[in-house]
């Protein structure tokens, strides 16, 4: 079991409590494309989709569900429990994507301009931009086509109830760039980094092994 409360209290209490900022229950939630949204958006068993260059003016929120951003949308944060989240080419964030259990997939020119947080998915970035860290607990990390964390990716320790040695792969590939460190938090993890030569780590791998290639 993992607390809700370590990943900055996402969770369905927490959805339910902002059933004043738009909330959905039993059905999907779609902006229109080039439509402004003031306000938060709030889904339970319901996917949100937010058209091509609209923009959402506060939080999308998933429980049960999952969140498309077109391209050139905007939106303050994107948030799923139980669902994936697919933001395409030239979206922006403006401050994180945050996901427990489902899949975090960047297209691209994408800034993210906070951070990106997973407890169980994978996270793909393709030629795309964070402005802090990327963190997760049992996601791989893929950084592709000449994508830029400024921050560091960090994982983090697994304090549940799992036993047993994780391992994750942190992929970069042509052109990708970490600015910052990777770091392992969590002993019973291994980490390989695959790292080709076109990329780079400007920081320090802590506690993961480098697989050059």
């Amino acid at each position: 079991m993992f607390a809700w409360k370590r990943f900055g209290g996402l969770g369905l209490a927490a959805v339910l409590a902002l059933s004043a900022c738009n909330l959905s229950v039993n059905e999907s939630i779609t902006v229109a494309d080039e439509e402004t949204h003031n306000g938060s958006i709030n889904a339970v068993n319901g996917n949100i989709i937010i058209g091509k260059n609209a923009v959402v003016k506060g939080d999308c929120r998933a429980v049960n569900g999952n969140i498309f951003i077109d391209q050139g949308a905007t939106a303050r944060k994107a948030m799923s429990v139980s669902g994936g989240i697919e933001i395409r080419d030239r979206a922006r964030i403006e401050r994180s994507v945050e996901s427990v259990n489902g899949p975090v997939q960047i297209g691209r020119e994408v800034d993210i301009f906070g951070t990106i947080k997973s407890i169980n998915g994978s996270i793909e970035l393709v030629s795309s931009y964070v402005e802090k860290d990327i963190t997760t607990i049992n996601g791989n990390i893929s950084l592709l086509d000449g994508s830029r964390v400024r921050g560091d990716i960090i994982i983090k320790e697994n304090k549940g109830s799992e036993v047993g040695i994780r391992r994750i792969k942190i992929v970069l590939q042509k052109g990708s760039v970490v600015e910052g460190d990777i770091l392992v938090k969590d002993k019973n993890v291994e980490v390989k980094v695959f790292l080709d030569a076109s990329s780079a780590v400007k920081g320090q791998v802590v506690g993961a092994e480098v697989v050059q290639s």
